[in-house]
C-alpha cells in the first residue's frame, strides 16, 4: 500500500498526473484496501487480504500520462542534436497533415467528449492558420518568417500538450490524442532546419524537394 502511495505521490509532483488524478486514483486504492479487509475472514486472513489487494490494485502506468509529456521533454532537450532533415517543403507538408489530423481527431471525437472535440478543433485550426501565414511553400499569405513560424509551432505543441489538463479531461482516455499530436509537432521543429533561404518576390522563385532555394 505504501509503495503503491509513493508512487502515485512521486507522479504527482513530477507533473505526470494532475492532482485531480492523484486524488481519484488514491480514493480507488484507499476503498479497494478497506473492502478487502473488511472480508479478511473470508479470504483467510489479514496477509492474504493484503496479497490480493496488491494484486488487484490498479497501477499507475507510465506509458500515457507519464511517457508522453517525458518523450516531449526529452525531444525538445536533444533537438540540437538531432539531424536537421526537413525543408521547408516537408515542414509543410507535416504541418498541414497535423492539422489536418487534429481537425478530423476533433470531430471523431465530438461524439465521445465535446471538450476534447474542442480542444482538436482549436489547435488543428491555430496549426494551420500558422501555416497559411507563412512565408514557405503552401503559405497563402505569407506574413511570417520561416523562423518565427517555427518558434509559434513550439509555442503550439506546449499548448496542445496541456490542453486536456485546460479543459478538465486530462484523466481520459483522449488526452493521449493530444499527447501524441504535441510530441509529433515537437518532433517535426526538432528536425527542421529553419536557416533555409526564403522565397524573394520574384514570382519564377522554385524551391525544390529538399526545401533548398534554386
Amino acid at each position: 500500500m505504501k509503495e503503491k502511495l509513493f508512487q502515485l505521490e512521486l507522479e504527482c509532483h513530477s507533473g505526470a498526473i494532475s492532482e485531480k488524478n492523484y486524488a481519484r486514483q488514491k480514493a480507488g486504492l484507499n476503498a479497494t484496501l478497506a473492502r478487502l479487509l473488511s472480508r479478511s475472514s473470508q479470504w483467510g486472513g489479514r496477509e492474504t487480504a493484503l496479497t490480493a489487494f496488491t494484486n488487484s490494485a490498479p497501477r499507475c502506468s507510465i506509458t500515457g500520462e507519464f511517457f508522453m509529456p517525458l518523450a516531449q521533454k526529452a525531444v525538445s532537450t536533444l533537438s540540437g542534436r538531432i539531424p536537421k532533415v526537413m525543408g521547408p517543403n516537408a515542414h509543410a507538408l507535416a504541418d498541414y497533415a497535423l492539422s489536418a489530423i487534429c481537425i478530423v481527431g476533433g470531430i471523431v471525437l465530438l461524439r465521445r467528449s465535446k471538450r476534447a472535440a474542442l480542444g482538436a478543433l482549436l489547435c488543428g485550426g491555430a496549426g494551420l492558420l500558422n501555416s497559411l501565414f507563412t512565408d514557405y511553400p503552401g503559405g497563402r499569405w505569407r506574413r511570417i518568417s520561416f523562423p518565427t513560424h517555427g518558434r509559434i509551432d513550439a509555442a503550439l505543441a506546449g499548448v496542445t500538450a496541456r490542453i486536456p489538463q485546460a479543459l478538465g479531461f486530462d484523466d481520459e482516455r483522449e488526452s493521449r490524442f493530444f499527447e501524441s499530436q504535441a510530441l509529433a509537432a515537437t518532433l517535426v521543429a526538432a528536425m527542421t532546419n529553419y536557416d533555409y533561404p526564403q522565397p524573394g518576390p520574384d514570382p519564377d522563385n522554385k524551391w525544390d524537394d529538399t526545401g533548398s532555394f534554386i
